[in-house]
């Protein structure tokens, strides 16, 4: 990586923080325009060895963000943590890539993640959906949509019910110069209360009248169109909250591809408890496949992560199927279809989900299934995201399995060590490699006894073979190390020691 003003400005926050840092866009080449990202490559003991820079083309991340389906009439951004759009959904000549985002927007990021309404200064009132990407917080997810365009129909639909209301109320004050108070004018009363109560927004209101009499019938028609209004407010409220969940679904993906690195079993159990997290379900069992057996890695079960919750027979569990099809299982009514499985009687489960993990062999090496005690649909987009978190969960498989090997290698190499010392103790012989350069050197144990010479005393030398060295030996002795920073590599000599 180019020691550049900018790059060392990078490779400073990660080391700093350990993370993804993001950079401050810029031109590559006429009209095209880049944001530069570095993050940390990371040995088995957590220490950074080298960094990973990686250039993202804005042109394309505009092109992804714009292929999201959003409602009429909002806006989906990108920004930096300086407040510039990267992206934006529908795109827009005045907004291009780059440009400082409009005054509110900017004074939103100081909020963290948030939702919310806000009035901005052309008098519209939108609703707000911010979150943060954890990448030193330097990246925002930012949905905006005119709250006329999320309660509009509503409202007209109790505009014209209140007209209708007002040209009905006119004719019956009318008669209650002709009806007693009883009959008319205190009904009317409620009904003309409750009315305000709905103006303002408070779709609970009800009138509680009698559906009795020309007042009663009016109250029921009134009664109805309220609760046809808060059934429509209610399908608004919802959809607003499903996406709402959606972006958060997608902060949470980003801070798995950049957070999790360390142990493996360390970072499975994270997986399975993020898992939990995003779909809000009651468990998840993350199991490792083993022949006909499946081995239990990680459990979350209530907002609680278990590890090593033992194993138990594939065979007649939805897992089986999984396993099969090597494709996403979705049962409702789990249970009744699967009768053997004791488990998940133990969990109550009335809806299931399971999906494999694929390593790149093509072999299934791990299920996840996820239980919850109460029916449950997973859209499309859910099944992608389970998808790449099985990729996930199949790469941490491998990585552990060439850390195990790579731990056997060590220690077969260091057994083979301690047999070559019991060797050479055994046949009075030391071994030693050194550098003809420096004169340093590494004994082995014998090689120590040989010379009566203390390990604790530091790295041994040259010096201390001639100090040990007879003197009518050493001019010999010191010839024939000379003749290997000449080239030569190989010399016999025989000499004689005199021990202090």
């Amino acid at each position: 990586i180019p020691k550049t003003p900018g790059n060392l400005v990078l490779m400073d926050r990660v080391r700093r923080t350990r993370q993804v840092a993001v950079g401050t866009f810029f031109v590559s080449a006429p009209g095209k325009r880049s944001l530069p990202l570095m993050g940390p490559i990371m040995d088995e003991d957590g220490q950074i060895r080298s960094f990973l820079r990686v250039t993202v083309d804005l042109d394309w991340l505009d092109r992804q963000v714009n292929r999201i389906a959003i409602p009429d009439e909002a806006v989906l951004l990108v920004m930096d943590g300086q407040g510039h759009e990267l992206a934006r959904n529908p795109q827009s000549a005045d907004w291009p890539g780059g440009t400082p985002a409009p005054e509110l927007e900017q004074t939103l990021l100081g909020k963290g993640d948030f939702y919310g309404e806000v009035k901005g200064n052309d008098g519209i009132s939108r609703y707000y959906s911010i979150a943060k990407v954890r990448a030193n917080e330097e990246l925002l997810v930012v949905m905006k949509i005119r709250l006329t365009a999320i309660y509009g129909p509503s409202r007209r639909q109790l505009a014209l019910n209140l007209a209708g209301l007002g040209g009905v109320g006119l004719l019956v004050f009318g008669l209650t110069w002709l009806g007693s108070e009883r009959y008319f004018r205190h009904p009317l009363s409620r009904l003309i209360a409750t009315a305000d109560k709905l103006a303002l927004g408070n779709l609970r209101a009800r009138s509680g009248l009698k559906y009795s009499g020309e007042i009663g019938v009016l109250a029921q028609s009134f009664d109805q169109m309220a609760d046809t209004l808060e059934r429509d407010q209610e399908r608004e409220r919802q959809a607003a909250e499903r996406e709402a969940a959606r972006l958060r679904r997608l902060k949470q993906l980003s801070e798995l591809s950049m957070m999790l690195s360390g142990d493996p079993t360390a970072v499975l159990e994270r997986l399975c408890g993020m898992i939990g997290e995003i779909f809000g379900v009651r468990g998840v069992c993350l199991s490792e496949v083993a022949d006909s057996q499946l081995i239990f890695r990680a459990m979350y079960l209530k907002g609680k992560i278990i590890s090593n919750g033992g194993g138990f027979p594939m065979e007649g569990t939805p897992c089986a199927n999984v396993v099969a099809s090597k494709e996403i299982q979705i049962y409702q009514g789990v249970q009744e279809a699967f009768p053997r499985a004791t488990y998940l009687r133990n969990h109550k489960a009335s809806s299931w989900c399971g999906f494999p993990s694929i390593d790149s062999q093509g072999k299934v090496v791990a299920t996840t299934c996820l239980v919850d005690d109460k029916p449950r649909d997973f859209s499309d987009e859910d099944k992608q995201i389970l998808q790449v978190l099985g990729q996930r969960i199949a790469a941490e498989f491998e990585r552990a399995g060439s850390l195990a090997e790579r731990a056997r290698m060590e220690e077969k190499l260091r057994e083979n060590e301690r047999r070559l010392e019991e060797a050479q103790h055994m046949a009075g012989l030391g071994s030693y490699a050194g550098d003809a350069v420096t004169g340093l050197m590494e004994w082995s144990d014998e090689m120590y006894r040989i010379y009566e010479v203390d390990p604790a005393l530091g790295t041994p030398g040259l010096d201390i073979v001639l100090a040990r060295t007879h003197p009518d030996d050493r001019a010999l002795v010191r010839s024939k190390y000379e003749e290997l920073s000449t080239g030569n590599g190989r010399f016999d000599v025989e000499h004689r020691l005199i021990m202090p």
